[in-house]
C-alpha cells in the first residue's frame, strides 16, 4: 500500500539535498536507502532511526512508532477524517478498531491539548539545552 502525506518546507529541502547527490534510475525500489544503499530489511529502518536518535537526542527513548501515534493523536485531536488519516499512514485505521486504540486512543478531549503542550515541552527543551 502506497501512503502520501503532506512534508514540511524544511522537509522538502532536506529531501531536495539527499536527492541532488543521487540518481533515481529505478522507480520501482524505494527512494531512500539505508546507509549501505541495499534494500531495506524488515528492521533497516527501526535501526538507522535509533542510531540517527541516540546521536542527536542521546537517551531518548522514541521509537517510529511514537511519532506515528503523537501525530495521529495531534490529527484526530483536530478532529480529521478517519479515511484521510488512513490515507496519510498507509494503513486501515479507519476500518480496524485495535487500530484506532493503538493510535487515536479515547482520550480525544485530553489530545486536543497535545499541540499546545508539545509546542510548550519543545520551547522548553531548547531552553534547557540552549542553557537560558
Amino acid at each position: 500500500m502506497l501512503a502520501y502525506a503532506p512534508i514540511t518546507r524544511r522537509a522538502a529541502k532536506v529531501m531536495d539535498a539527499y536527492l541532488a547527490d543521487r540518481k533515481v534510475v529505478d522507480l520501482e525500489r524505494p527512494l531512500f536507502r539505508p546507509r549501505r544503499d541495499s534494500d531495506y530489511r524488515k528492521n533497516s529502518l527501526a535501526e538507522n532511526f535509533r542510531d540517527i536518535r541516540n546521536l542527536v537526542f542521546a537517551n531518548d527513548p522514541r521509537t517510529l512508532m511514537d511519532i506515528r501515534r503523537s501525530g495521529a493523536l495531534a490529527a484526530s485531536a483536530g478532529e480529521v477524517d478517519p479515511k484521510a488519516l488512513s490515507d496519510v499512514m498507509g494503513n486501515t485505521i479507519s476500518e480496524s478498531k485495535a487500530l484506532q486504540r493503538t493510535y487515536t486512543p479515547a482520550q480525544i478531549a485530553t489530545a486536543a491539548k497535545l499541540p499546545e503542550a508539545r509546542r510548550k515541552g519543545r520551547r522548553a527543551r531548547a531552553a534547557n539545552e540552549s542553557g537560558s
